[in-house]
């Protein structure tokens, strides 16, 4: 039995975290090769981004969404932390931890961000409505 099918659930996916978020302020670093420059993902952003699939494919409990899709994002970051720049993060945590096969599905997304006091944890709070087929945009 294969887990890749078409979700048709009528309640949301729901996913928390709760940790050091990293945004995509600190995705990419440059490495220079053989005289050439390339841009890659730096090793903080690999580690924050396999913390994020590793809990949302534990907290799994249906097929992956194929299609199209809506989020919910709900997040706390700290008071000088610009939340807005973890859509990115939360995208690829969702693709890489088997909850969808890709952002390019998303039709819509809700965010709301919050600031806790300094050095409590960041928190995520993510629905996924798979939308089922004939029903999308």
């Amino acid at each position: 039995m294969s887990l890749v099918a078409t979700a048709t659930l009528e309640r949301p996916i729901r996913l928390t975290w709760s940790g050091k978020a990293i945004s995509k302020n600190r995705m990419h670093m440059p490495v220079r090769r053989n005289g050439k420059t390339r841009i890659i993902k730096t090793p903080e952003y690999r580690a924050f981004l396999d913390e994020l699939a590793l809990t949302f494919r534990g907290q799994k409990t249906c097929a992956i969404v194929e299609g199209e899709f809506s989020v919910e994002a709900h997040v706390s970051v700290g008071p000088r932390s610009d939340g807005q720049n973890l859509i990115d993060p939360i995208m690829d945590g969702l693709e890489q931890g088997g909850i969808v096969t890709s952002d390019l599905h998303l039709t819509s997304m809700a965010y709301n961000i919050t600031h806790h006091k300094q050095g409590a944890p960041d928190q995520l709070s993510i629905d996924v409505h798979p939308i089922p087929a004939g029903r999308g945009t």
